[in-house]
């Protein structure tokens, strides 16, 4: 035989003729059987393991990419609220100089009222221009002070320090930044 194994069967007797090719005896075919399906057992094994570490590469690529994206809202957010900060300050400046000139007016009017160039009534209009113009001046201060302390700078930055400056390394210190990177 070509192979080694156990007979399970024979198909001939003593002193029978044969001819070459005529099958005369068989060989038992379980232990085969056995090896072959041990090997496809293996085979469907390794096969499931790589399905399970080819969907698990998947599955980190696409943890890694929405960290990717994370990190890039936060750097986007990041220069959102600086921008809006910027744009604070710029309605502040507006505010302050509409102040300046409701105060300009407000104050002649007080000197000229009961003359007859000054009448009460355009007082009281420059009084409430002024009153306004103040009380815009306090809410755009209120908005400045709001997104400085949502990026984590002082409310109130030093006396001469303009309150649009911002950090050249704020994108290392702003909390959502940080958070994206460390993940």
């Amino acid at each position: 035989p070509r192979v080694a194994g156990q007979i399970s069967r024979v198909l001939v007797d003593d002193n029978y003729r044969v001819r070459k090719g005529d099958l005369i005896a068989q060989i038992d075919k379980e232990p085969f059987e056995i090896a072959v399906a041990q090997k496809q057992a293996a085979v469907d094994t390794a096969n499931s393991d790589l399905q399970a570490a080819i969907a698990n590469t998947r599955g980190l690529e696409a943890e890694a990419m929405s960290r990717r994206w994370k990190l890039q809202s936060a750097d986007e957010d990041l220069e959102n609220q600086v921008a809006l900060l910027h744009d604070r300050v710029a309605a502040l400046d507006k505010s302050k100089a509409t102040l300046t000139l409701a105060q300009v007016n407000f104050e002649r009017a007080k000197k000229l009222v009961g003359t007859p160039a000054e009448s009460y009534q355009q007082y009281d209009q420059y009084q409430e221009a002024f009153s306004t113009a103040s009380a815009q001046v306090i809410q755009a201060l209120a908005a400045v002070r709001q997104v400085r302390a949502t990026l984590g700078l002082p409310p109130q930055p030093d006396q001469d320090a303009d309150l649009g400056k911002v950090p050249a390394d704020i994108d290392q210190t702003f909390s959502s930044v940080l958070g994206a990177q460390a993940d």
